[in-house]
C-alpha cells in the first residue's frame, strides 16, 4: 500500500492507495487514521482501487490552519483530492465522524457517487445531551491531554473488551499523538453539524448503513430508524459489535461491506 500526499486549494492531505478497479475512498473516525482500514482493503485489493486517506490533523495528514473547521470542509478537501485523481464516480463510505463527512459530501457532490455508506455513523444531528457530552470531554481534553482522555473513551467502543485489548491498545497508540486542540476541533464539528437526513431521502444512488447492535455512540435503534430513510438502502446488523465492527468482527463486516460493493458492479 502506497502512502501519497496531495496538496490543494484547501489543504495538504495524505492518503493511502492501493489495488485497482472500481474506486472506493474510505474515511476514518475520530482518533482513528487510515491505518484503521488497512486489513478491509487488503482483503479486497484484487478488486478494488482503494484510496484511504488521513483526515486533517490525524495519522501523517497536518491539520488545518483553522482547527474548528466544520465537516463541510473537510468534505472539500476530500472530494478536491479525489477529483485529482479519478474523473469516475467512486464509492465513498466513512466510519464515525468519517460517516459525517461522507454525509456532507454527499450532500455538495452527489454526482461524484456511485454509491456511499454510513459504518456506523449517523444523519440525525446530536442531541442536546450529546452536545453536553462532547463539551465535558472537550474540558477533559484541554486539562489532561490526549492519551488520558483515550484511556477512557476508547474501550467503551467495545462490546466485549476483554477479547478485544490488542485492538484497544492499537487505538490508543494510534491517537495519543493527535494535538488534544484537533481533537476539539473535531468534537467542535461535530457538535456544529446539521441534521442530514435528507442527504438519506434524496439520494439517488445505494446507501450502505452498517450497524453494531450495541451500539452506545451510535444507538441501534437510530440506524434502523434511519435505514428506512434512503431509496435504496443495503442495511446490515454486527450482532456482537458496539461501534468498532471493522475490528470487533472483521470477517462478518467484510462480508456485508463486500456484499455492498459487489452490489453496484464494477
Amino acid at each position: 500500500m502506497q502512502i501519497k500526499e496531495f496538496s490543494g486549494e484547501q489543504g495538504r492531505i495524505f492518503f493511502r492507495q492501493s489495488g485497482s478497479g472500481k474506486t472506493v475512498v474510505l474515511l476514518h473516525g475520530f482518533g482513528e487514521s487510515g491505518t484503521i482500514w488497512e486489513d478491509t482493503a487488503k482483503a479486497f485489493s484484487g478488486q478494488y482501487h482503494f484510496i484511504i486517506p488521513d483526515l486533517p490533523g490525524s495519522g501523517y495528514s497536518p491539520a488545518f490552519a483553522d482547527k474548528a473547521s466544520g465537516m463541510e470542509a473537510y468534505a472539500g478537501l476530500i472530494h478536491e483530492m479525489i477529483s485529482s485523481i479519478s474523473n469516475e464516480q467512486i464509492i465513498l463510505l466513512g466510519h464515525s465522524m468519517g460517516g459525517y463527512i461522507t454525509l456532507a459530501l454527499a450532500e455538495k457532490y452527489p454526482e461524484c457517487l456511485k454509491g456511499w455508506g454510513l459504518i456506523h455513523s449517523t444523519a440525525f444531528a446530536d442531541s442536546e445531551e450529546k452536545k453536553a457530552n462532547r463539551k465535558k470531554a472537550i474540558t477533559f481534553l484541554l486539562s489532561n491531554g490526549s492519551e488520558a482522555f483515550l484511556k477512557t473513551a476508547i474501550p467503551g467502543l467495545f462490546h466485549d473488551v476483554n477479547t478485544h485489548e490488542k485492538e484497544i491498545q492499537y487505538l490508543m497508540e494510534e491517537a495519543a499523538n493527535i494535538d488534544p486542540l484537533v481533537l476539539c476541533g473535531y468534537y467542535e464539528a461535530m457538535m456544529n453539524r446539521p441534521d442530514r437526513r435528507k442527504v438519506l431521502t434524496e439520494s439517488q444512488v445505494p446507501v450502505c448503513i452498517i450497524s453494531g447492535r450495541h451500539d452506545q455512540a451510535v444507538p441501534f435503534s437510530q440506524s434502523l430508524e434511519q435505514s428506512h430513510l434512503s431509496p435504496c438502502c443495503h442495511f446490515s446488523i454486527l450482532r456482537n459489535t458496539s461501534h468498532m465492527g471493522m475490528l470487533e468482527e472483521p470477517l462478518a463486516f467484510r462480508h456485508h461491506f463486500g456484499s455492498f460493493l459487489a452490489s453496484l458492479g464494477q
